[in-house]
């Protein structure tokens, strides 16, 4: 985050997006002032892993998953709170690979402001942004 912060796993600073797997029952969440994803077991309620990159920059905005093939999730950056700063190469989306975090090629979007993500069942991204837009990787 900006501030320097950041919260211990299993806790949060501003959770801002949630995906569920259902095949091998995690839940997904957008850590967003922390830049990471943590991943938490459906029934167990227990933390299970993390992921994360200095190349998502200081804020990841959103998670997403694509139900008939859970082997990776979709996450989208965002801009940090002045909008600027060395490591901050636009809003981007990756695919990560949920069994080790290996995390994919970014993809570049012509976004400023992402708010959420989703995957449809053919591995489809899509980002919508605060001003309505939408960007697809197809």
């Amino acid at each position: 985050s900006d501030s320097g912060v950041t919260a211990p796993l299993g806790q949060f600073w501003i959770p801002h997006s949630l995906a569920i797997d259902q095949q091998l029952s995690r839940l997904y969440i957008a850590d967003r002032e922390n830049a990471r994803v943590q991943v938490f077991g459906l029934e167990s309620q227990m933390f299970e892993q993390m992921y994360n990159s200095n190349s998502w920059g200081h804020r990841l905005f959103a998670v997403g998953i694509n139900q008939n093939d859970t082997s990776h999730v979709a996450v989208v950056n965002g801009p940090p709170w002045n909008r600027v700063g060395p490591e901050y190469k636009g809003v981007r989306v990756w695919r990560v690979a949920v069994d080790d975090g290996d995390i994919g090629e970014a993809i570049g979007t012509h976004l400023v402001d992402p708010h959420d993500i989703d995957v449809d069942s053919y591995g489809h991204m899509y980002v919508a942004d605060l001003k309505g837009r939408v960007a697809v990787d197809d």
